[in-house]
């Protein structure tokens, strides 16, 4: 029996009007991957998680997760086959609790480890400020208040939109630590990152995008041996390796 990926993206294509946003984009995770899309701004990173969570309707091409075609389906249809989804922005309740966030995010969750205990459990601080309102939490509580209701809802992949924008060294390190977690316990991590450190550090599989297509692939090893496959098609002058800074 031949092996089929978690998530199987192909030939996909975005257009919104006459621009030509995804042009035949093709990717694949198995379980437990973590993998990062790189590229500059306005390349289409964000559009392929957007499409693969159903917003928008692909133009042409196929998504399937677990076997099954998912293209066309409702976000919430595609979450409850077990997608998550932590946008750039936190996006939290900010008049909400931490408490009712993760409560509110957790009405239609599937089965699984994933409950406001098991929460509490790895993110300690949330129990203590269980009762405070989104929106008087840092910048880094509210982004790991976003992965925690991502979490809760018992994803088998978790799409991430550069989750380490804007926090501290502290924080990305917690961010780090938890996509560490989640690969370790089968849950697959596809992640758009800026922070080329951070992306070293804890992706494995890598795609560089350009212009709507993919352009580069490999892995951590094949990456950091070919760092001119950043600088052609990145805004960066130099790669850190992992434990180096960005």
């Amino acid at each position: 029996m031949s092996h089929r990926p978690l998530l199987e993206v192909e030939h996909l294509h975005v257009r919104f009007g006459a621009s030509h946003i995804l042009q035949g984009v093709s990717l694949s995770l198995d379980e437990g991957d973590i993998t990062v899309l790189l590229g500059r701004n306005g390349v289409g990173k964000t559009t392929t998680l957007q499409t693969i969570l159903g917003m928008p309707v692909p133009s042409g091409g196929t998504i399937h997760f677990r076997g099954e075609p998912i293209a066309g389906l409702a976000t919430h249809a595609i979450v409850r086959r077990g997608i998550g989804w932590v946008p750039q922005g936190h996006r939290i309740f900010p008049t909400l609790t931490v408490a009712e966030n993760l409560a509110l995010a957790s009405r239609k969750a599937r089965p699984g480890q994933w409950d406001i205990d098991r929460i509490f459990e790895i993110f300690p601080w949330m129990a203590e400020r269980r009762r405070a309102s989104g929106g008087y939490l840092s910048g880094g509580e509210q982004q790991m208040l976003a992965v925690a209701r991502a979490l809760i809802q018992n994803p088998d992949l978790i799409c991430m939109d550069e989750p380490s924008e804007g926090l501290s060294p502290k924080i990305v390190e917690e961010v780090g630590r938890v996509v560490e977690l989640l690969s370790a316990q089968g849950c697959s991590v596809l992640m758009v990152e800026q922070n080329l450190g951070f992306a070293l550090r804890v992706g494995r599989n890598f795609l560089v995008m350009n212009k709507g297509r993919i352009v580069h692939r490999g892995d951590r090893a094949q990456m950091l041996a070919d760092p001119q496959a950043y600088r052609q098609h990145l805004s960066v002058t130099n790669v850190s390796k992992p434990g180096e800074p960005a």
